[in-house]
């Protein structure tokens, strides 16, 4: 068994780091990693001042909360797919390997996150340490977290079994449940670092009855699974046998049904490119790199720890800084929608879709990746620092989204559609360069918008308010200008 152990977590290891790292010429995980680890080290002052009156015991607490929580949480967001979606699950029943080993592989697969997410979680719980104490210290909290976050990973897999037993209907919901807990767990951390210089002795008492709770709760359900593994491993086949024989069934019945709707080339244009962009794993990659750069600027500016701080002052800078964000994380989004459609240009002409409405069908998705997130950043700056935006304030911010949306599109939109073959070995990067500019057209879009953002935001910080309107203007006419003349 042990040889179908290791086989399973290479099966599924192997694959990932070669395609995101060892193959990669972008290296997607190690910038990814790298932005993780710095988020820590830039909320150093603030962290340590939060847990300057924290013991070595109310710190474990801490690693023992956090393991448990977001431990569960990430585990409703992909056990499912792993445990009965893989198309490898196939091979490994007909090779008759065990449902432990299966179990026990697509756990250890997952040991050099677990690793990592144990260093990140104890670097902030050093600081403040001489460097004997940061070792010793860092160590054992490292050991609790990495041992912890394996045990929730079985854990989790033995309930999934469970709920795919008695109740599949519920893990429809799974991803939205992780999405909402993790957000409302970052957003409760952001609180209290901006609203607590430090946890006194009844706030840590409070931590330490949650977290003897749900420990007390995840030992029991745990000891209790392990006495019925062996019905879970067959409970666990059957399970994936009737999921696998449902699905066909499924495929059957649709394969023969014609679309009920029949939406306008606009709308279908804008629902296909949404699809598209979402279906990319990127995409997430993204609005979790947007939500961890947006909290960090949120305590930056609580905190005002930004440069030019007093003489910007933070109703400029919260502007400036969503717009930012927004435009460093989504804006290869938007100048790259024109460059994604290759060939597929060229059917828009075939079936008698109009230029202009491919141009409003990608406006329609630009203003989901750009005014979506500027308006989500800025509410959030608003509410929790108290700014007080008025309306006009807010159609300000709109216009000036939209601006950059219609000079993004309307600059990329000129580009000559170009039919690209991907070269051997160039897939492992293909998901990430799909959201990438690569034509010299959608580069300069993506420039250009960067400028128009920092002239308005200029103009915005003058109170030369009037000046926005002059960008809106010529923004939407060379936009709907080059729409009707950009070739496919």
């Amino acid at each position: 068994m042990k040889s179908q152990i290791k086989s399973i977590q290479l099966l599924y290891s192997r694959p990932f780091f070669n395609k995101y790292f060892f193959h990669s010429k972008m290296k997607p995980l190690l910038w990814g990693l790298i932005l993780i680890i710095a988020v820590p080290f830039i909320l150093k002052p603030t962290i340590s001042d939060f847990l300057i009156n924290a013991s070595l015991k109310e710190k474990i607490l801490i690693v023992i909360l956090e393991s448990l929580i977001f431990g569960i949480l990430k585990s409703m967001n992909e056990l499912k797919q792993q445990m009965y979606g893989d198309p490898l699950l196939k091979l490994s029943f007909l090779a008759a390997v065990r449902p432990r080993a299966i179990i026990l592989g697509q756990m250890l697969a997952k040991t050099p996150f677990y690793l990592w997410g144990a260093f990140i979680i104890t670097i902030p719980l050093t600081f403040g340490y001489s460097f004997p104490e940061v070792i010793y210290t860092g160590f054992l909290l490292f050991v609790i977290s990495f041992i912890l976050q394996n045990l929730v990973d079985v854990f989790s897999r033995f309930m999934m079994i469970l709920v795919m037993k008695y109740m599949p209907g519920i893990t429809k919901f799974f991803y939205v449940f992780s999405i909402i807990g993790n957000l409302l767990g970052i957003g409760l951390l952001i609180w209290a670092l901006l609203s607590f210089e430090s946890l006194n002795k009844e706030q840590w008492d409070v931590i330490a009855n949650w977290t003897q709770s749900f420990s007390l709760i995840f030992l029991t359900l745990f000891l209790i699974t392990l006495l019925f593994l062996r019905k879970l491993e067959v409970n666990y086949f059957e399970g994936w046998l009737k999921l696998s024989e449902n699905q066909k069934t499924l495929v059957t019945h649709t394969t023969n049904k014609l679309p009920i709707i029949v939406l306008s080339p606009t709308t279908t244009i804008m629902f296909k490119d949404i699809k598209v962009i979402w279906g990319n794993v990127v995409t997430k990659i993204r609005w979790g790199q947007w939500i961890v750069l947006l909290m960090v600027s949120l305590v930056c500016l609580k905190k005002e720890f930004l440069p030019f701080y007093k003489e910007i002052g933070k109703y400029h800078y919260a502007i400036g800084l969503s717009f930012l964000i927004t435009l460093f994380v989504f804006g290869e989004v938007v100048s790259s929608l024109y460059q994604q459609e290759g060939k597929n240009r060229s059917l828009y002409a075939i079936t008698g879709v109009s230029p202009f409405s491919a141009l409003l069908g990608k406006v329609g998705v630009g203003l989901i990746y750009i005014l979506l997130p500027v308006f989500i950043g800025i509410l959030i700056f608003d509410l929790i620092l108290r700014i007080g935006y008025s309306g006009s304030h807010y159609f300000l911010i709109f216009i000036l989204s939209l601006s950059s949306v219609f000079v993004q599109l309307g600059i990329s939109s000129l580009e000559k559609p170009v039919i690209k073959t991907s070269k051997e070995g160039d897939q492992s990067s293909a998901a990430m360069m799909e959201q990438v500019p690569t034509s010299l057209l959608s580069v300069i879009s993506l420039l250009v918008s960067f400028i128009l953002f920092l002239v308005g935001w200029f103009f915005m910080f003058m109170d030369y308010d009037l000046f926005i309107y002059y960008l809106i203007v010529p923004s939407v006419f060379f936009s709907i200008w080059s729409g009707k003349l950009h070739r496919v």
